[in-house]
């Protein structure tokens, strides 16, 4: 699907073709996508009124999605138009009914009129809601609803709970990681391939929440075929670094930040030095990253060939069983 961003810039003729796209794949149902045919939107009926409000501020309090008005469907598959009359309810009435019907207001929330043969009576509304960072919206009934499966549902009181906590978290995430041949100077450019050599790796980590975060700490594995020498550091002003060893076969690098990290902001945690002596054989090493900070737990697995090809392909651990 696509985002706001991308929609915001199409013509009424691109409109059309995205809208047809979804009956000519066959797209199903989902928990961030929705049909809705055309009567589903009528000025006299309060019963519509609340399931248009009950659906947007459910995929608001869920992932975010697309409710599509003006199309029927079978068995959760898009079959055929069912329009919408733009001569009657306009983009305006449906932003009413939203705003009205749902306290607290969904920010980014975007309505797309798309007209068919320049027929305001043959109209398609697209809904794109966002995930919203203000979560939970609850309609006027009093209650709060979420999006499972196909449908919008209640929430239990202690999904409300978790929602109003999630607010009060940071949300920290870890970079792609970035390599260069230098560690002051970008004039050597870095291979889009595996190759031998000596490398350095930096790491940086997001603040993608809506808190400040200052507790947090970055834990690095790696083969130790990547690192022969011992005495192996990670390296950044302001945070304390250790290194152990797990086994014989890895060797892990943690920073320990005390730099308070705002939201929106990029931080370099550090960056250390590994050595490619065989690309065929080491191509599959793996490195893990691991994140650790108040508002919970983050950890990336990649293969060193991804790192150089910058492709993120996170790879799936299987925990081992209990014995």
């Amino acid at each position: 699907m696509k985002s706001s961003s991308e929609l915001d810039n199409y013509t009424n003729k691109q409109l059309q073709s995205y809208v047809q796209s979804f009956i000519d794949n066959k797209i199903e149902e989902s928990i961030n996508l929705d049909y809705k045919s055309g009567d589903s939107l009528k000025k006299d009926d309060k019963g519509k009124k609340k399931e248009l409000c009950k659906d947007v501020s459910a995929f608001a309090n869920s992932n975010g999605g697309l409710i599509i008005y003006g199309i029927v469907e079978d068995g959760h598959i898009p079959k055929d138009y069912h329009y919408v009359n733009g001569g009657e309810i306009n983009k305006e009435w449906i932003e009413n009914v939203i705003n009205t019907g749902i306290q607290r207001k969904i920010e980014g929330l975007r309505i797309y009129p798309v007209r068919f043969e320049d027929d305001p009576l043959k109209t398609v509304y697209l809904v794109n809601i966002p995930e919203s960072d203000n979560a939970p919206h609850m309609y006027s009934d009093k209650r709060y609803y979420e999006r499972q499966n196909f449908q919008s549902v209640p929430m239990e009181e202690y999904r409300v709970r978790n929602l109003y906590h999630k607010a009060q978290k940071s949300i920290l995430d870890i970079d792609f990681p970035s390599l260069s041949h230098n560690l002051g100077s970008m004039k050597k450019e870095t291979p889009r391939e595996i190759e031998s050599g000596g490398f350095f790796m930096f790491i940086r980590i997001s603040n993608i929440g809506r808190v400040v975060e200052k507790d947090y700490k970055m834990e690095v594995i790696i083969p130790i075929e990547l690192t022969p020498q011992r005495e192996m550091k990670m390296w950044e002003r302001d945070s304390r670094f250790k290194t152990k060893f797990l086994g014989k076969e890895k060797r892990t690098l943690s920073a320990l930040g005390n730099n308070t990290i705002f939201p929106d902001e990029i931080h370099p945690v550090g960056n250390f030095f590994f050595q490619v002596s065989n690309p065929e054989s080491q191509a599959n090493c793996i490195i893990t990253i691991r994140l650790y900070y108040g508002g919970g737990k983050k950890v990336l697995h990649l293969f060193l060939k991804d790192i150089f090809t910058r492709s993120y392909k996170p790879i799936p651990v299987i925990p081992r069983p209990n014995k």
